[in-house]
C-alpha cells in the first residue's frame, strides 16, 4: 500500500486482517477435503461433514444427526465405519429410540438388524416402543410389536 492510497490506514489493517483469516479458514478446509488421511486420521464427508472415523464420539454424534434427519444412506455408511448402534447420548437415547420416535421405519429396521437392543430403557425408563407410540408413529409401532 502506498502513502497515496485514499483509505484510511485503520480501515486498510481491517481489511488485510478480515482477508487473512478467511484466508486461513480456506486453506484448513482444503486440506481436510484433499489429504488422504485429513490431519487428525482418517476424515470422510457426511452429508457435507467432516468426520474424523478414528474418533468414536465424532462418529456416533453424527450418526445421531443422520438418523434424526432420516437419512437413511449416512446412518448406513457411519454403521459402516464403525458408529455403534448402542450409543447413547445424555438422555440415555440409542439411535433406536430417536428413530422410532421420529417414525423412520426403515431406520429402525436397519439398526435393529445390526444388534440394537429392543428392550432398552432409556434414563426416564422409555422403550423404543414407548417413543413411537407416544409419537403415534403406526408403522413404528406395528412393527415392533410384530
Amino acid at each position: 500500500v502506498t502513502s497515496s492510497c485514499k483509505i484510511p490506514k485503520e480501515r486498510r489493517l481491517q481489511v488485510y486482517n478480515t482477508v487473512s483469516a478467511s484466508s486461513v479458514i480456506v486453506l484448513l478446509f482444503w486440506c481436510l477435503l484433499l489429504l488422504p488421511n485429513g490431519i487428525f486420521g482418517k476424515t470422510v464427508m457426511i452429508n457435507g461433514v467432516a468426520v474424523d472415523t478414528t474418533n468414536s464420539r465424532q462418529l456416533n454424534f453424527a450418526l445421531f444427526d443422520a438418523v434424526e434427519f432420516g437419512r437413511m444412506e449416512d446412518v448406513r455408511q457411519l454403521m459402516e465405519l464403525g458408529a455403534s448402534v448402542e450409543a447413547r447420548n445424555r438422555f440415555g437415547n440409542t439411535a433406536l429410540l430417536l428413530a422410532a420416535r421420529k417414525g423412520h421405519l426403515n431406520i429402525v429396521q436397519l439398526l435393529l438388524d445390526a444388534g440394537s437392543e429392543l428392550h432398552y430403557q432409556n434414563l426416564s425408563g422409555n422403550t423404543a416402543l414407548f417413543q413411537a407410540t407416544r409419537a403415534r408413529r403406526r408403522k413404528v409401532v406395528k412393527y415392533l410389536l410384530a
